[in-house]
């Protein structure tokens, strides 16, 4: 009996393996068309080893060893930004690639994932998003310091021209109220490239979104 197909997951910030992806059910469902799934944690987080200042190519170097085998990738949010680090690395690792909750405005301003950690870091700021934020920390179990300082230190996804050269094929899941959209420079930085867009999902429902579900499942099967 052949092995299954293995795809390396790497949840969204101030997420983790377990709020991220098994509480959805994704395990389950990549498991019924024979995908193996094989967890990555962000630098910082509960997940992971690696500290929240680690340099880009020790991340990198490190999610593609515990990548080994893998010819599916599958990221969420910061967690997609990620994934296009390790594919740019190696642009014929990955035959296929999903990004979930990505979109033109997961490249960062100058300085904007610098001020999104100060804001996390202010306890007199409660706007919806530093909020769900927040939630997320403390619901998987997240040391807040720990991922405001992995949130200074990312550099945000590989410039658009370093993603040119990447063969996988590449399916972009954004819902309709995501704040990261649209995604037409993402959707035409790499050359193979598909972009479902779901109704009335914003970003944090996202990995939740059946919608979402069906459109990974039915691209990787």
């Amino acid at each position: 009996m052949p092995s299954p197909r293995r795809a390396l997951m790497t949840h969204g910030f101030a997420s983790s393996w377990d709020h991220g992806w098994v509480q959805h059910g994704w395990p389950d469902l990549l498991a019924d068309i024979d995908l193996l799934p094989v967890p990555f944690g962000l630098p910082g987080h509960v997940d992971s080893p690696l500290p929240p200042t680690a340099d880009i190519e020790f991340v990198q170097s490190t999610a593609l060893d515990a990548a080994a085998g893998a010819d599916t990738a599958i990221g969420f949010s910061l967690g997609a930004a990620l994934t296009l680090h390790l594919a740019a690395q190696e642009p014929d690792r990955f035959e296929k690639i999903v990004l979930l909750g990505f979109g033109d405005r997961a490249w960062p301003r100058p300085g904007e994932n610098v001020r999104l950690a100060d804001r996390i870091a202010d306890p007199s700021r409660d706007d919806a998003n530093i909020a769900q934020l927040r939630r997320a920390a403390q619901t998987s179990g997240n040391d807040l310091s720990r991922i405001e300082a992995f949130l200074r230190h990312f550099p945000g996804p590989p410039p658009p021209s370093r993603l040119r050269a990447i063969t996988a094929d590449v399916l972009i899941v954004l819902g309709e109220k995501d704040d990261l959209g649209p995604a037409t420079m993402a959707a035409t930085s790499m050359t193979n490239t598909q972009l479902q867009l779901l109704p009335d999902v914003d970003h944090w429902r996202t990995p939740s979104s059946p919608a979402a579900m069906r459109a990974a499942l039915e691209f990787l099967s």
